[in-house]
């Protein structure tokens, strides 16, 4: 369950920092305040890539003015958060500095998109899920394949063998 998330330099967020209740939280607010934002950077940490922009680099606040240089590494972001899974605490980072990025879980280089979404699953449901059903079997197969994968412990790995199996 997500705790804590901040940015930093990321779309609209020079520096934000929100905490979440373990029940039910809201994200409201006047149009352009960020809303989608905030989900995005959530997504952006466990997917490792945005639903709204193709290029990682698009996400960097734009006309950022530094305070001090360890507020904004040069043309980046930074997104940190806080996971507690079965009572247990860990740190979540993905920073931006550059044309690179890392992932870190706990302060150790994340290997994996699967680890990171095993910690923090999210699947995007918006209005493009509509059109989705109208593009063919491929985008249909895939939304269902990350809703299984959250779902269902054992379908990774069968995913994962069915894939090598069409290969040959």
């Amino acid at each position: 369950m997500l705790t804590t998330l901040s940015v930093r330099q990321f779309r609209c967020f020079t520096a934000e920092s929100w905490q979440f209740s373990p029940q039910l939280n809201v994200i409201c607010g006047d149009n352009g305040s960020g809303k989608t934002s905030l989900i995005e950077a959530i997504y952006v940490l466990a997917r490792g890539s945005s639903f709204r922009a193709s290029q990682l680099a698009t996400l960097v606040q734009q006309n950022a003015q530094p305070s001090d240089n360890t507020t904004r590494a040069a043309s980046g972001y930074a997104i940190n958060t806080t996971i507690a899974q079965q009572g247990i605490n860990q740190s979540l980072q993905q920073v931006r500095s550059g044309r690179e990025t890392q992932t870190l879980l706990n302060g150790q280089q994340a290997l994996r998109r699967a680890e990171l979404a095993q910690l923090l699953p999210v699947q995007c449901v918006d209005s493009w899920l509509f059109e989705h059903t109208h593009e063919g079997a491929q985008r249909r197969r895939g939304f269902f394949d990350w809703a299984l994968f959250y779902n269902e412990p054992v379908f990774w790995g069968n995913w994962q063998r069915y894939q090598r199996a069409l290969k040959q």
